[in-house]
């Protein structure tokens, strides 16, 4: 978890000082939780990406979390190259090129914080990709 804790550091100045204060296992299930959100905001947010990429890849990104698709090695590849290089200063960027150990790491939770945080995030990212369809 200390990776994961690290990338929350490098991804968040106000939502880690929150996340620090609780207790474990929680703060495990909540920094994996807001990881997991990072992707999907760059995927949604990101200003290189053309409007059909961004929703691809929040779609698959979805895939993915759920893991209704499975999760191969090219699923992954496929995420990781939807990452634009022209990014490089958001911090998004950083989880979003760090998706397969988010994705490991939220396979490793307990049930109880796993079948949750799978259902809203799934949840929410499928919400942005009907978004970004909409313009």
């Amino acid at each position: 978890m200390r990776a994961h804790h690290d990338l929350l550091l490098a991804t968040s100045r106000t939502f880690a000082i929150g996340i620090d204060a609780l207790p474990t296992p929680l703060r495990d299930g909540v920094t994996l939780a807001y990881l997991v959100l990072r992707v999907s905001d760059y995927f949604e947010d990101s200003p290189s990406l053309p409007v059909d990429r961004k929703r691809a890849a929040l779609d698959l990104w979805a895939d993915l979390i759920e893991g209704s698709h499975g999760r191969s090695a090219e699923r992954l590849r496929e995420l990781r190259e939807a990452v634009a290089a022209t990014d490089e200063g958001m911090p998004d960027r950083l989880a979003a090129l760090e998706a397969e150990m988010i994705l490991d790491g939220l396979l490793r939770l307990p049930p109880a914080f796993l079948d949750p945080i799978r259902e809203h995030t799934v949840g929410t990212t499928r919400g942005m990709a009907r978004w970004i369809a909409k313009g």
